[in-house]
């Protein structure tokens, strides 16, 4: 009889086990698109040969639309504004916001995103931190 109980107890012991450490996997698992809050309003001051600075402010979307507006500090007319969908990678670690007018690209990082050049690689040199924009 003991051992009857005691081999009960040993297989409930092992289902549960192998039930909490397959949950555990699973957590693990996520792409960045799921694992991280990706969704939000990002905002950053982008360097600008031309004028003093890009206010540049993107809203990210949870039903996979953007919203993009920069504006050219010092310039009358230098508001623009651009709406679209976002394209996730394969790899789920960038974005690219498509709109009518243009494509970004951009990296997604736990409360930033980077801005790719046309290559999808991060700017450098000194002006290498300009081109992140914050999440607020």
């Amino acid at each position: 009889m003991k051992i009857i109980v005691f081999s009960l107890l040993l297989s409930t012991a092992l289902g549960l086990s192998a039930c909490q450490s397959a949950q555990s996997n699973q957590s693990v698992a996520k792409p960045t698109q799921q694992a991280l809050q990706w969704q939000g309003v990002y905002v950053g001051n982008l360097p600008c040969a031309s004028c003093e600075g890009i206010e540049s402010r993107v809203s990210l979307f949870d039903n996979g639309l953007f919203t993009k507006t920069d504006t050219y500090l010092g310039e009358k007319s230098g508001k623009f504004t651009e709406n679209g969908e976002i394209q996730w990678s394969a790899d789920k670690k960038t974005i690219r916001l498509v709109s009518n007018d243009s494509t970004s690209v951009y990296q997604v990082k736990a409360g930033a995103l980077v801005l790719l050049d046309e290559n999808g690689q991060p700017a450098t040199g000194a002006f290498s931190e300009s081109y992140i924009l914050k999440k607020q």
